[in-house]
């Protein structure tokens, strides 16, 4: 999905779902979104979310 495209989706502009993605690419170290779904599925507690 483009950043336009999830703009659209999300009500948000396209430069600001841009600074999003650089963040996450950021946190995980990686290059590409490819990159950061891989390792999600491969550590799926990353997703894991406090409940308390």
């Amino acid at each position: 999905m483009s950043n336009k495209e999830a703009a659209q989706l999300l009500s948000r502009s396209p430069r600001t779902i841009e600074h999003q993605v650089s963040a996450v690419l950021s946190k995980f170290s990686a290059a590409s979104r490819m990159e950061v779904l891989l390792r999600l599925r491969g550590e799926p507690w990353l997703l894991a979310t406090d409940s308390t």
